[in-house]
């Protein structure tokens, strides 16, 4: 559980990184595994960025999933932090394995994740835990804190194969001076708000940096799979799996059989 000041410094930061929270040795080897094997069998989709790999040939990309991360994305120990930053009733709406490989990893640019998604209200925790270590040398999160209170910032579009993701800052109220790291262990995690800038430098040691982001919602928001978000993201939200894991679903529109016909690897 997140001590008070800790959920403290989540709703001032727009980010903490829990002290009593920590995998075993026998999980993370678990997770190494599972990593090793999601890359052999998607071998045609990047490494910095699996979607959706708690699943099983699930919608948009139908990658070949992993149940270690089905068991990662329901787990009671994060699942009880998150309950604490946005409630009781949790949807986990997706996944992303970012595997920086040594020397080669892209670097994720400055953005809001809110940025990317159709979720409305835009409320969401995103749980990132380090399977490897993580540094300034291997492309660590950077963040700026407090950066989530000020709503949504303007973007621009930058197709640059160098980059993970497409959506830049772009807006005269960033201020990266002000950036920390989010430097990890092996088995720690992180919890960030929706609203919070972040990105990563590209990993240029000889370090591969592997972490995996479990996005949660509040079951009172909802994928809004009506809104076009084709200038934005090339995912068809259409038919992203929504998995109700704790409490119960306050939204009517939240439809959870939609993208489930392949199966769940859990």
């Amino acid at each position: 559980m997140l001590t008070t000041s800790e959920i403290e410094s989540y709703r001032e930061d727009g980010l903490v990184i829990p002290r009593n929270f920590r995998l075993s040795e026998t999980e993370l080897e678990c997770l190494r595994g599972a990593v090793d094997s999601v890359i052999s069998t998607n071998p045609d989709t990047p490494t910095d960025f699996l979607f959706n790999v708690h699943l099983d040939q699930a919608p948009p990309l139908r990658l070949v999933g992993h149940s270690a991360f089905s068991t990662l994305a329901t787990d009671d120990k994060i699942l009880d932090m998150v309950e604490q930053l946005i409630g009781p009733d949790i949807i986990n709406w997706a996944t992303h394995l970012f595997c920086k490989q040594a020397t080669t990893g892209r670097a994720v640019p400055w953005h809001q994740d809110g940025q990317y998604w159709p979720i409305r209200p835009l409320r969401t925790c995103t749980a990132w835990v380090a399977i490897d270590r993580t540094t300034r040398a291997n492309g660590a999160l950077r963040y700026i804190p407090g950066s989530h209170k000020a709503g949504i910032y303007s973007h621009r579009t930058d197709n640059s194969p160098d980059l993970t993701l497409h959506q830049v800052i772009d807006d005269p109220r960033f201020e990266e001076d002000k950036a920390r790291y989010a430097e990890l262990e092996p088995g720690q995690i992180s919890l960030h708000d929706v609203h919070l800038l972040h990105g990563s430098a590209a990993n240029q040691s000889g370090d591969r940096r592997a972490g995996f982001a479990i996005r949660y919602m509040p079951s009172t928001s909802v994928l809004r799979r009506d809104l076009d978000m084709s200038q934005i993201s090339k995912l068809d939200w259409t038919q992203i799996p929504l998995l109700l894991v704790r409490g119960q679903n306050r939204h009517a529109d939240n439809d959870l059989e939609i993208g489930h016909r392949s199966g769940s690897v859990g």
